[in-house]
């Protein structure tokens, strides 16, 4: 966890973004429970390991910017929704409680995928471009969507000179299943 810490520096952002892997109570060695406290987080809590990079952070003169879990679309057909609501009002409190930006990232992308075809949200988890289970991590091309999303959720919270070019070729060579 110190890597980036120790990498960052004054004027730096730092764009936090925990929960799906964290979230998962059956995998002991990462679970991260969300603990409802802020001002007192339980060690190994969610909130204690977020609290560590708000204030490492800070401490470095950089800014964190927490965002909601991004949108897995497991077991889920349109009209998509939000899951991890619990560790989205945990980040939530934490930047009231430091003063920070947070971009509710999982709600803009259920809005924006919301509005595109099935087939292409679909393809945008690596699920649904190799036919596999996995509907929580992203293709290339997914993976530049959502950067699309959190570029122009973000813009406005900060200011950054030049200004942020938020513009994201979507389709790009994908990795092929050859199995």
């Amino acid at each position: 966890m110190t890597t980036i810490l120790d990498a960052i520096k004054p004027g730096d952002y730092l764009l936090v973004d925990f929960g799906i892997n964290d979230g998962d109570y059956t995998k002991a060695e990462r679970y991260a429970p969300v603990c409802n406290n802020v001002d007192n987080p339980e060690n190994g809590s969610f909130e204690y390991y977020m609290t560590f990079y708000i204030k490492g952070a800070l401490d470095k003169g950089a800014t964190p910017i927490l965002m909601s879990p991004t949108l897995s679309i497991k077991n889920q057909t349109q009209p998509f929704s939000v899951g991890y609501r619990n560790i989205d009002s945990a980040c939530s409190a934490l930047a009231r409680k430091y003063n920070i930006p947070y971009f509710d990232l999982g709600s803009a992308m259920t809005n924006d995928f919301n509005q595109r075809d099935y087939n292409t949200v679909k393809g945008y988890y690596m699920g649904g471009y190799n036919g596999g289970t996995d509907f929580t991590h992203f293709t290339e091309t997914g993976a530049n969507v959502t950067a699309g999303i959190i570029c122009n959720g973000i813009k406005g919270m900060i200011k950054i000179r030049p200004a942020l070019d938020c513009t994201i070729t979507e389709s790009i060579n994908e990795p092929r299943n050859t199995s």
